[in-house]
């Protein structure tokens, strides 16, 4: 028997013998809210959000702000992160609507990025950073901060599990993916391109991997929670205005139309045209597939996240009670 059984045997063996827990008159009611606290353990681990992610970037997050017109900065022996090296950017605005038009970007390499004594070492973060008068406009740092911070945990938890299975150390994971690696590399070089049908395409490439999905639904959520003034009267509509959202959209939209690619012949086959001297392949059907599952993944995730926000923020009571009818011999 293992240590949680022997744990149950002997809450049961108490509960026969005069103890009772909260909410739970009878034995088959303490069953019921073990199985409902178990129900609860188990979504609470799927609705988690990493602690070492959000303490590496609350870190990052403040050695910036620290100083935000320093171009380097070092983080070394940290959490998870044995060193990671941070190279910013500092524009400076001097209105809100400057500040809302400017370039706002982060972006991590992890091409390098090798494990030793259980860290992670050989990464470089990239943040460009939007000043407005001088000051760092911090509700807008953290979040981007968080998503590249989560894609380097993921591949921090890649990189353990190749040691766990293979007894050493990969130096270069991303050659178990090359191909998709290149495919990838070539959606975000085109994510802004001027033939709509190739920006399109690129955006389902983008989303249709599964770390930049969770790292943007992780994003949403530093949003959500760090929206001062959050109630269920707005959270809807300030959910409306986080870019996880905006993309779900422009996904849906672009699902609406996709059909229709090959009626407008000059965008279509310009598109086609680009793909094959990039030496990438189109099918329209396995897209739309692509698309359909991307959509389906990424609001299933959206979803959950948002009840984690509600939850944690207290804005729903999350509790279940057992309300059983109780047989009394009189």
């Amino acid at each position: 028997m293992n240590e949680k059984d022997l744990n149950e045997s002997v809450k049961r063996f108490n509960f026969l013998n005069g103890y009772k827990p909260e909410n739970a008159e009878t034995l088959e009611q303490y069953n019921v809210k073990l199985l409902v606290e178990e129900h609860n353990s188990l979504l609470n681990e799927d609705l988690s959000i990493s602690e070492h992610v959000k303490i590496v970037s609350r870190k990052i997050e403040r050695l910036i702000t620290k100083n935000p017109n320093k171009p380097y900065h070092k983080l070394t022996d940290y959490d998870f992160i044995g060193e990671l090296e941070i190279i910013t950017y500092a524009t400076n605005c001097r209105t809100q609507k400057d500040a809302d038009k400017s370039y706002k970007n982060c972006s991590i390499n992890l091409a390098h990025a090798v494990l030793q004594n259980n860290q992670l070492f050989d990464v470089r973060l990239t943040v460009y950073i939007i000043l407005l008068n001088g000051n760092i406009i911090k509700n807008e740092l953290y979040p981007i901060i968080f998503h590249e911070v989560e894609n380097a945990y993921q591949e921090y938890e890649k990189l353990l599990t190749d040691y766990s299975n293979n007894g050493q150390i990969n130096t270069h994971p991303k050659k178990r993916k090359i191909k998709r690696n290149n495919l990838y590399n070539f959606a975000i070089k085109n994510l802004n391109h001027s033939n709509k049908y190739i920006k399109d395409l690129c955006w389902i490439y983008y989303m249709s991997d599964l770390e930049e999905q969770d790292a943007f639904v992780n994003k949403l959520y530093k949003y959500m929670t760090s929206t001062k003034g959050l109630d269920l009267n707005n959270f809807n509509s300030i959910y409306e205005t986080s870019q996880a959202y905006k993309i779900l959209i422009y996904l849906i939209d672009i699902q609406k139309t996709i059909d229709e690619w090959s009626d407008n012949k000059i965008l279509f086959n310009n598109m086609l045209q680009f793909f094959k001297q990039n030496g990438m392949d189109f099918e329209i059907q396995k897209t739309i597939d692509l698309l359909e599952y991307t959509i389906n993944r990424f609001m299933g995730k959206i979803g959950k996240i948002l009840i984690k926000v509600k939850k944690d923020k207290y804005l729903i009571e999350f509790k279940w009670k057992i309300n059983l009818r109780i047989d009394t011999p009189f």
